[in-house]
């Protein structure tokens, strides 16, 4: 029955959806937990620090008893494999949506300055990680589910001293809509799709420190609530797909016209 339903629910859905978040310790994928959870959804936040875990585990679970916490990680095929098992045994019932918002911290660098060598692993190393979840996770989904990477506005412009994020995230972004084309063939019904996310984001880390001021910023709770509403709603944002971006405020819980 949960899973028949699955493709149906909507805003006004009578029961939670299990929605797992990967990356829910970082900024970005706190927030999204904190949206969801309260939307009323049952979420599954995933992560490889345990203390970090545990912190967020006490910041929800007492409001939020439908929240677990999970030990685990994409940084490999192997590591993504193992993770998909512990999310069929934490969800027997299935799983409506899972969002990934992982990403390796890149340090400022002018790309001329840098060792070939080094500049070939370090857009790997982020698109990799993508590739290793989206394979094991996407075929976890209940029929009809969503599957959402979060990916960042730099594949359209360059930061000073910041060219190798822009080449990685330009390459994240072409990868989801290859994705897209193969999942749709070899799993018919399920969203593979990535939100392009095109401001700094304030969030734990940094919300009391300048960073917080910085012009065209966005808060984790407002990319939370984006995620919330794409979710609730994926048949309103299909228009955009494989592809969504989220530019500003005023855009929250709507498609990009």
């Amino acid at each position: 029955i949960h899973r028949r339903l699955t493709h149906a629910r909507t805003h006004t859905h009578e029961m939670p959806r299990t929605i797992v978040v990967i990356g829910a310790t970082g900024d970005v994928g706190r927030g999204i937990v904190g949206a969801l959870l309260a939307a009323g959804e049952h979420v599954i936040a995933v992560g490889r620090d345990v203390a970090r875990l545990e912190a967020i585990g006490a910041a929800f679970s007492a409001s939020a008893p439908q929240f677990k916490t999970v030990v685990g990680s994409v940084a490999n095929d192997a590591d993504a494999a193992a993770l998909a098992e512990q999310m069929k045994a934490a969800a027997p019932e299935g799983i409506d949506a899972i969002v990934t918002s992982v990403n390796s911290p890149r340090g400022p660098a002018r790309l001329v300055d840098m060792p070939t060598e080094k500049v070939s692993q370090l857009p790997d190393s982020n698109v990799l990680v993508h590739l290793a979840a989206a394979k094991a996770l996407v075929p976890v989904l209940a029929p009809g589910g969503t599957y959402l990477s979060i990916g960042g506005g730099a594949c359209e412009f360059v930061w000073p001293n910041f060219g190798i994020l822009s080449i990685g995230q330009s390459a994240q972004r072409m990868m989801f809509r290859v994705l897209a084309g193969e999942f749709h063939d070899s799993h018919p019904g399920v969203r593979v799709w990535e939100l392009i996310l095109f401001a700094f984001i304030v969030g734990e880390s940094n919300r009391h420190t300048d960073a917080a001021h910085a012009p065209h910023s966005m808060t984790d709770e407002e990319v939370g609530r984006h995620v919330a509403a794409i979710l609730a709603e994926p048949e309103g944002f299909a228009t955009e797909a494989p592809i969504l971006q989220l530019k500003s405020r005023e855009q929250i819980g709507k498609p990009f016209q």
